[in-house]
């Protein structure tokens, strides 16, 4: 119980001592995040499982980031001074996530799974 408490603690000192990022003037939505983190996180998985070398891997990457955005009618720049301004704010952050995770484990769910069927003579 000791150790709760410490823990606790130290990490609400913690949590006090992080930089604010100051909030930008083109500041994208918490719903705004979600749906363009939701798509980024799609997009690294289906390239992670491609079999790139890393200097490929990385240049997709870039470009398929770039893709999202302007997808999404948004400037790099503006996506990343949103993501500082809500990662220096943890419930924010973990709220955003949070909303990711649901969104992805939804699309897992609606995908058909595959089914193997082991009979014996599979096994012989």
């Amino acid at each position: 119980m000791k150790y709760l408490v410490f823990i606790a603690l130290f990490l609400s000192a913690c949590n006090s001592t992080i930089e604010r990022y100051p909030e930008p003037q083109n500041l994208l939505s918490e719903e705004e995040m979600v749906e363009i983190m939701t798509d980024l996180m799609k997009t690294e998985s289906y390239i992670q499982n491609r079999d790139l070398s890393v200097s490929k891997y990385y240049k997709t990457m870039i470009k398929s980031g770039q893709a999202i955005f302007k997808q999404h009618n948004i400037s790099e720049s503006q996506f990343e001074e949103s993501l500082k301004y809500y990662g220096s704010r943890q419930q924010k952050m973990e709220h955003i996530y949070d909303e990711v995770l649901n969104n992805l484990n939804d699309e897992l769910a609606k995908l058909p799974m595959e089914t193997t069927v082991i009979t014996n003579s599979d096994t012989d």
